[in-house]
């Protein structure tokens, strides 16, 4: 009896082993750094734009190279404009770190804009209500340019983006 048992055991187990292992293609395949940066560029153009590079990320986003696998950036070259996209794919287990210190470039910014209401009246709140979110190892920072048509779509344009 207790063979048959320990038998029936074995079965069970092999028939769970190969099920965890079958693959599956209705699953979508992970989004890169620079398909969620083109979708999320199409709902909010940047003027004069300036690319982002390792430099910009190191030492103006405060972000070390380290945490990041990939990113693709963008941010305005305008005087009082804040405009920028950021996605970045972060290294395994460092979406949490680079969120943070996207979050603490924000609030640098807001406190450093703080005494220039009047030359950053569009961009401030532009700021304020940006995008800053992470999905997976993906971290999107996103605020909206001034010459955004539709600022309050944006989060939504990075939700359909991530997706």
């Amino acid at each position: 009896m207790k063979k048959i048992v320990s038998a029936l055991i074995a079965a069970v187990l092999a028939m769970v082993l190969f099920t965890a292992c079958g693959g599956s293609s209705s699953a979508p395949a992970a989004k890169t750094a620079a398909e969620v940066y083109d979708a999320v560029l199409a709902a909010n153009t940047i003027s004069n734009p300036r690319q982002l590079t390792d430099t910009d990320i190191q030492f103006e986003y405060l972000l070390a190279m380290e945490d990041v696998a990939e990113f693709a950036g963008v941010a305005s070259n305008d005087a009082y404009n804040a405009g920028v996209v950021l996605v970045v794919k972060a290294a395994e287990g460092k979406a949490d770190t680079v969120k943070a210190a996207l979050e603490e470039y924000r609030q640098g910014w807001l406190t450093a804009s703080a005494g220039y209401t009047e030359d950053y009246a569009t961009a401030i709140p532009n700021v304020e209500n940006g995008v800053l979110t992470a999905s997976g190892d993906l971290v999107v920072m996103a605020w909206a340019s001034n010459e955004c048509a539709d600022a309050a779509g944006l989060s939504a344009a990075v939700d359909a983006a991530l997706k």
